[in-house]
């Protein structure tokens, strides 16, 4: 399985419950994600480069299950004039997003994916489901701390040193990492360095192959 909340979930299952489970996460492109200079990024993309930049990419916006809801009601609840949320990925004409915004749409480029999360002070993750949450890497390996509901796979991702994880999935709880996120300082290299030791292709690819030999003795 991918994560520790799958795992559990497989355990829970009667016909898979008696299987060995090995939990080795999705790797990220290292070489693509890594950090660039914030207001470059910013006048490349057109984004103000005297506001705060939340950031939330989903294939589709609109999509309920990726929360983007919630992180607009968790920004009206913290009422500040300053934040302005970008947001990457496809929408259709019925979106209404009732706080200052920017949106990109879709981006299949990873190297303007990783300009675009460079670009971000945060990266906000609001899904109520993942099989591996796989943006918050990305984010993160290009230096940009996250805020993320407890989803699988957040709980092996998230820590203090690279963002704030939500208790439940309540609009409250989401504004409090929120602000808590901006009041906090974080070092974008001690960041990139944990994923790359912990998510690096390399080093998943090690994980398979102690696998694959295990199997052969």
């Amino acid at each position: 399985p991918l994560s520790k909340m799958m795992s559990s979930f497989i355990e829970n299952v009667p016909c898979c419950s008696h299987w060995d489970k090995i939990i080795v996460h999705n790797p990220v492109n290292t070489d693509v994600y890594g950090l660039r200079k914030k207001n470059d990024c910013r006048k490349a993309l057109g984004l103000p480069c005297d506001k705060i930049v939340l950031l939330f990419v989903a294939y589709n916006i609109v999509d309920k299950r990726k929360g983007l809801n919630r992180v607009v009601a968790a920004l009206r609840l913290i009422g500040r004039d300053d934040i302005v949320l970008c947001c990457v990925g496809g929408y259709d004409n019925s979106l209404i997003i009732e706080v200052p915004h920017v949106l990109l749409g879709s981006i299949n480029d990873e190297h303007l994916l990783n300009q675009v999360y460079s670009s971000a002070d945060i990266f906000v993750l609001a899904s109520e489901q993942e099989a591996f949450a796989q943006t918050p890497l990305e984010s993160i390996a290009s230096g940009t701390p996250v805020v993320a509901t407890p989803c699988s796979g957040t709980e092996e991702l998230v820590n203090k040193y690279n963002g704030v994880r939500c208790r439940d999935f309540s609009t409250d709880e989401m504004a409090r990492c929120i602000k808590l996120a901006l009041d906090t300082k974080y070092d974008s290299e001690q960041m990139r360095e944990d994923i790359i030791n912990r998510f690096s292709p390399d080093y998943i690819a090690s994980q398979y192959m102690e696998i694959y030999q295990g199997m052969l003795k």
